[in-house]
């Protein structure tokens, strides 16, 4: 990476490690919890740039369930109502991620959530 921000190589690496999260979070929480420490650490790149806050918005209508929960909680830094409405409708699918969009507004909104950890 430059000091320039991220490139487009951190913002497909994001995507492939989420989708790679997604796959384990249920399953192998030792590596679930590897590679969300990696998604946290190139999120806090990627999101320091209005380039890689477009990257990352692009990922909000992800097919991958999990990739639109990652990126919207991310996401409710800077635009908290679009980030609200993806959680929200993670989480009224009822499918996998639910449970953890329906649990991740409140904690924002209660000011618990540490998107800067």
């Amino acid at each position: 990476m430059t000091n320039e921000g991220p490139g487009r190589s951190d913002l497909v690496e994001y995507q492939q490690c989420a989708r790679d999260w997604a796959a384990v979070v249920g399953t192998d929480a030792k590596r679930a919890n590897a590679l969300f420490d990696r998604l946290h650490t190139l999120a806090m790149e990627i999101r320091r740039s209005a380039d890689g806050r477009a990257g990352l918005e692009g990922l909000l209508s992800e097919e991958e369930t999990g990739v639109r929960l990652l990126v919207a909680t991310e996401w409710l830094a800077w635009d908290a109502p679009r980030a609200r409405s993806v959680l929200a409708a993670i989480e009224h699918a009822g499918k996998s991620h639910s449970l953890s969009a329906k649990h991740t507004l409140p904690a924002y909104e209660a000011g618990t959530l540490d998107l800067d950890w």
